[in-house]
């Protein structure tokens, strides 16, 4: 077979004819840990080893993830996934392991039509000559495995363009901050994929061309992941009250509105304060809104009852792309609870609720340029005071990047 006849009969059928197709249906149920720190993700490393789950679907594998999932103090996440199959429900996370154990019941009863895999030969098998031209370039371009060859490449630096424009517009709705390595990482990862596609397009055209090896540097640049200084600002510290640290066991936190990293990945922000108190500081509600979800969320902490109450807000319309935020804060506090509180948004409003006497110290904060606040965490055990009170704030810091190849 010569160039010619090559290419004719690649422009009549391809380069690969279909040999095996299987149906059927499929069920995936997989957890999700946010881990903020090594430590939390030792943690679940430490749970998991300790457990007799070893990912087989056996009887009593739901109660080992049960007691996974409700022991350990990591925000979590069950993602399921149902295909073949139709007026099928995803169960609920206690009843994954006896929905798993039935579903291949359930699956052939309802006669599942996907496509789960399927088998391709290159026509090389019986074509010899100048079709082993057109047989080397599809195995460079797509390789000889499910996603193989250039195809691998390509969908590799396209997941990390995805995480890129993820941290974009992270960056973008908090302060409009600039990384600039991955500005110059994103610029090669788009050029690095556009020559993919290009050369995958040629393919199309004339599938018999010597095709140049690409360098592609975005396989080294790698993919990154969120970068960000943490912060706790504690109310209740006489001395160094803002601590680079969002561990706060030693400070009798009993509730945290929010998870830090997961609030920050699905770009939320406060929209509301609301405080009540008298000659305290007695209850504190504060609303959120996540902009990834598009949803509102709101937390009350504390003691109601007929006291002073002032309301302070942050975002108007809480689904910009450009939030405001604290702008600064003055609290005055004792060994009992929070005495008095001021706090101002970016606008130069205030609210300021509470007394000032008995109070054994006087705190405040200014956000610096770079430095948010994204939610509240606290303790109210001793009625009815705010036993205590502390800020989540972060500023974000360049992405670190691990390398695809």
């Amino acid at each position: 077979m010569d160039d010619a006849q090559a290419l004719a009969f690649f422009e009549l059928y391809g380069d690969s004819f279909l040999t095996n197709v299987t149906f059927g249906a499929e069920y995936i149920a997989s957890y999700v840990f946010y881990c903020d720190s090594v430590a939390s993700q030792q943690q679940i490393e430490a749970s998991l080893s300790a457990s007799s789950f070893n990912g087989a679907i056996t009887a009593n594998a739901q109660a080992e993830i049960d007691k996974i999932t409700s022991t350990t103090s990591v925000q979590w996440e069950l993602y399921q996934y149902i295909g073949g199959v139709v007026g099928v429900t995803a169960p609920s996370a206690e009843n994954i392991v006896s929905f798993a154990l039935s579903f291949p019941a359930v699956a052939e009863a309802a006669s599942p039509d996907s496509i789960l895999s399927y088998t391709t030969t290159g026509y090389e098998s019986f074509l010899s000559g100048s079709f082993d031209k057109i047989a080397a370039n599809r195995n460079y371009l797509v390789g000889t495995e499910f996603i193989d060859g250039l195809t691998e490449s390509w969908s590799d630096i396209e997941d990390a363009l995805d995480v890129m424009n993820q941290l974009l517009l992270i960056y973008d709705y908090y302060g409009k901050y600039v990384d600039p390595m991955l500005n110059s990482y994103y610029k090669v990862a788009t050029e690095d994929s556009n020559s993919i596609i290009a050369q995958m397009q040629d393919y199309d055209q004339n599938p018999l061309q010597a095709f140049p090896v690409l360098q592609l540097p975005a396989l080294q640049n790698g993919t990154p992941t969120l970068a960000y200084e943490p912060y706790v600002y504690n109310f209740r510290f006489k001395d160094d009250p803002l601590h680079n640290v969002f561990g706060w066991n030693d400070i009798n936190i009993d509730y945290a509105d929010l998870d830090p990293q997961r609030a920050i990945l699905n770009r939320t922000s406060i929209t509301s304060i609301t405080v009540l108190g008298n000659k305290d500081v007695n209850l504190i509600s504060t609303s959120y809104y996540n902009f990834s979800q598009q949803s509102g969320a709101t937390y009350e902490h504390g003691w109601s009852g007929d006291w002073a109450k002032g309301t302070l807000l942050l975002n108007a319309a809480p689904d910009s792309t450009s939030p405001a935020f604290l702008s600064a804060l003055v609290n005055r506090s004792n060994d009992k609870t929070i005495r008095y509180l001021w706090l101002q948004n970016a606008q130069g409003e205030s609210i300021q609720i509470g007394g000032s006497g008995n109070s054994d110290f006087e705190n405040s904060h200014t956000f610096p340029d770079g430095q948010f606040a994204v939610g509240f965490a606290g303790a109210c055990v001793d009625y009815p005071y705010m036993t205590n009170l502390v800020l989540i704030c972060f500023s974000l810091k360049p992405a670190t990047w691990t390398p695809l190849a």
